[in-house]
């Protein structure tokens, strides 16, 4: 059995199986968002090298002036997508369950989370 290796860099760069340049630009509008908005709640070392100047932005302005390098991120950093999958912000989930609530069908069955709950 082969030993683990310890001395991986802090960043796995992993590649994506999404064709990120067929992406529809409200999608990578909401992804550049939702990225931006998980950097400014990572803990800086957590934040990969090339994002650290656009995690400085003000919240506001993050996905409008970072955007490109966000989604540059999601897409070549697993580590990056990992944590912005596993931060979701709380109106994300309000806006599912409402939409459920007023738009969903009875019977159905809606999974609203994270996936790692």
């Amino acid at each position: 059995m082969p030993e683990p290796e310890f001395d991986q860099p802090a960043e796995e760069v992993g590649e994506s199986t999404v064709d990120w340049s067929a992406l529809p630009e409200p999608l990578r509008v909401r992804l550049a968002e939702l990225g931006a908005d998980a950097l400014g709640e990572m803990a800086k070392v957590d934040v990969p090298q090339h994002l650290r100047p656009v995690a400085k932005f003000a919240p506001t302005k993050r996905a409008r002036l970072g955007g490109a390098q966000v989604v540059a991120g999601l897409r070549n950093s697993a580590n990056f997508r990992t944590a912005v999958v596993e931060w979701l912000h709380v109106s994300d989930h309000c806006r599912a369950i409402q939409l459920v609530l007023t738009s969903g069908r009875a019977g159905e069955i809606y999974n609203v989370g994270g996936g790692n709950e």
